[in-house]
């Protein structure tokens, strides 16, 4: 066998194990996750590995790139239906839900540009993670801001708020879950009393997956999984914020699964929201079950590493809350 030959076959071996890796549920510290969110930038080197190759007339080593192609199309594909239903599927009456979730990076980020985004789309809600009070009180004071009269306030250090804010009036369900985890931020969720009917909210911001911390994230998710299931057989239900997980998360697929993701409206790697100088990750959603999008981005926070969010859903209505 030619030296060439042996660094075609590590260099599809390698391929292989970058891509197939988005299906092997373990944390290792950390590390798998970590290497699976690149799937976009893996996909993006085989691609240009490929044209090399078919271009210096390199067949052998195109040959032992064709398990990685696969695996990279299985992929695509698989990012392709993820697609949510549009909001034509609603039947019946359907009354107007927005809304706007941001990671505010300890609250450093800019409040102008979250009041700014949540004017333009009308939003009912918002959702803002690593927040606290005063940070709160400084974007309800923008004049934009006006009518978001109920919230669920923030509770501890700046990291680990999460605040929702709401046009509507909000029935705290409960102030944060998984407390039970040593690493843990707050997720709180509310009922959104709407005159169309009740939208249950939920609060998303994971625990990322760094080192011991790992196997909290993982277990993290599967709890927001099972209060989200529980949640949904309720009527319209919205999760959305930072999941510090992608669709190449086990965890997250699990979780996402039986929901529509509206931020996966874009074409793919449109939606991307991590980094916020190269996003080639989405670790930003809003999550829905009982309601139907119609339309979704992602927009700019100066001060966050994180692009926020938005989403339009048409709501069923109905005449008595839940």
């Amino acid at each position: 066998m030619r030296t060439s030959d042996w660094f075609y076959a590590v260099l599809g071996l390698a391929f292989v194990v970058a891509l197939g890796s988005r299906w092997l549920d373990v944390t290792v510290f950390g590390l798998l996750p970590a290497l699976q969110a690149t799937w976009m930038i893996v996909t993006g080197l085989l691609l240009v590995v490929g044209i090399v190759l078919t271009a210096l007339r390199r067949w052998r080593g195109l040959v032992a790139l064709v398990p990685a192609i696969v695996a990279a199309a299985l992929i695509v594909g698989q990012s392709i239906a993820s697609r949510p239903p549009t909001a034509s599927l609603v039947s019946g009456g359907a009354a107007r839900f927005a809304v706007v979730s941001a990671n505010m990076k300890e609250s450093r980020a800019d409040v102008s540009d979250i009041a700014a985004r949540a004017y333009l789309v009308n939003a009912d809600v918002i959702i803002l993670a690593e927040t606290d009070k005063v940070a709160v009180a400084q974007l309800l004071s923008d004049p934009r801001m006006v009518g978001f009269k109920y919230q669920v306030a923030p509770v501890g250090d700046v990291i680990y708020g999460t605040a929702l804010l709401s046009r509507h009036p909000l029935r705290s369900v409960s102030s944060s879950f998984g407390n039970e985890l040593l690493h843990s931020f707050q997720q709180p969720s509310a009922d959104v009393v709407t005159p169309g009917g009740v939208v249950r909210l939920q609060g998303v911001h994971v625990f990322p997956p760094v080192f011991e911390a790992a196997t909290d994230w993982r277990r993290g998710l599967d709890l927001l999984a099972a209060r989200a299931n529980e949640s949904k057989a309720r009527g319209p239900f919205v999760m959305a914020g930072d999941f510090n997980a992608s669709t190449a998360h086990p965890g997250f697929r699990n979780l996402a699964d039986g929901f529509d993701e509206a931020t996966a409206l874009p074409k793919i790697g449109l939606a991307n929201s991590w980094p916020v100088a190269a996003p080639f990750t989405r670790l930003d959603h809003i999550l829905s079950s009982g309601m139907a999008v119609e339309s979704s981005d992602t927009f700019s926070v100066r001060g966050s590493d994180h692009k926020g969010v938005w989403a339009i859903f048409q709501a069923p209505t109905s005449k008595t809350g839940r």
